[in-house]
């Protein structure tokens, strides 16, 4: 009888290690909305954090409704730059409405990774305009 000798290994640098670790510069609001659509085509990447992923559930939105916000919404101010504790990236804030209801969505993206070849697009959260942020459908 042979014991099983594999060895699990897990990678924890950078999720793309062939760029420079440098934060890039901002973008501007338009440019991140371009930069964001292309995370859902390939080769962009999208991480759903896990407080994204508790507000789906919370508040009634999906991510078809996030991606719709992004496209077709209206920028909420300028880029925030947000360091530490694995950061690295560029928050922005998107307005739009859905059935008649505004959603408001909040995203990074990450400024270590190449906006153009593998940019990395963080959805943190999403809320409705209403008194709860929750929509009843």
């Amino acid at each position: 009888m042979t014991q099983d000798k594999r060895v699990e290994i897990a990678y924890r640098g950078p999720a793309n290690p062939c760029v420079d670790a440098q934060p890039q510069k901002p973008l501007s609001p338009e440019t991140a909305r371009v930069v964001a659509l292309s995370a859902w085509r390939l080769p962009g990447r999208l991480r759903l954090t896990d407080h994204f992923n508790m507000r789906v559930g919370q508040r009634n939105f999906d991510i078809f409704d996030v991606e719709y916000v992004i496209r077709r919404g209206t920028p909420v101010g300028n880029a925030v730059f947000c360091r530490g504790k694995g950061r690295n990236n560029y928050k922005y804030r998107f307005w739009g409405k859905i059935d008649g209801l505004g959603l408001r969505v909040v995203f990074a993206i990450d400024a270590t990774q190449d906006y153009h070849s593998a940019p990395l697009v963080i959805l943190i959260t999403a809320a409705w305009d209403t008194k709860t942020g929750s929509r009843k459908r």
